[in-house]
């Protein structure tokens, strides 16, 4: 069994614990709490939320998001799967492949709740970011642009902008709330057969979408 939480100050030990194991994999961006700017606002001008996937108590997968004001909207911005990593025995806890990137478990399973916080926050679109470029402190970050580039062929994102951030050309993706929600219940029956976070949160989304949470 899989269990979603919102990460805490009191779970700073288990992130601990996931940022010795990330940084022994070369994941430098969640190498440390600083580095996955953890519970503070370190250089972002606003605190990340971060949700985290445990297994018999040991955090296997983290994902967060922050909120981003956009110089061309009038309502904040979420920046979603912020500082996302999966410790890499984990990475195939979702098996076989998705055209629609539900084999990815900050994609599949912790995005939905980044989502939902991001409405309740006020926020009116909501991104992905990603590069391309010879800088990948994640380690995959390739490996994901490529896949938001696939993803945007099925609606699930759009090309919003090109950006740099920390020296870093970076692209913009908005997600396609409806076409998400839409993959996300057609995924539903495997998520409920590995479970993975069957919460009552999530369950509500399945079941209501996002617009009533």
């Amino acid at each position: 069994m899989y269990t979603v939480i919102q990460l805490k100050e009191a779970h700073t030990p288990l992130i601990e614990e996931f940022c010795a194991a990330a940084d022994q994999a070369g994941y430098t961006n969640n190498g440390s709490i600083r580095k996955m700017k953890f519970n503070g606002e370190y250089d972002l001008g606003t605190t990340p939320a971060f949700w985290g996937i445990l297994k018999d108590n040991k955090l296997i997968s983290v994902s967060g998001c922050h909120l981003w004001p956009d110089e061309n909207r009038d309502l904040t911005s979420l920046r979603c799967l912020f500082r996302s990593a999966t410790l890499p025995e984990y990475t195939g806890i979702i098996p076989g492949m998705s055209r629609n990137h539900m084999n990815s478990a900050p994609f599949s399973i912790m995005l939905p709740y980044q989502i939902a916080w991001g409405i309740s926050q006020g926020c009116g679109d909501m991104f992905i970011t990603t590069s391309h470029g010879d800088h990948d402190a994640s380690g995959k970050m390739k490996r994901t642009h490529r896949a938001l580039e696939l993803l945007s062929r099925n609606g699930l994102v759009e090309y919003h902008r090109e950006f740099i951030i920390y020296s870093t050309p970076q692209t913009m993706w908005k997600i396609n709330i409806d076409c998400y929600l839409s993959a996300l219940r057609a995924f539903h029956s495997e998520r409920e057969r590995l479970n993975i976070g069957l919460d009552e949160a999530y369950y509500n989304i399945i079941q209501n979408g996002f617009n009533t949470v």
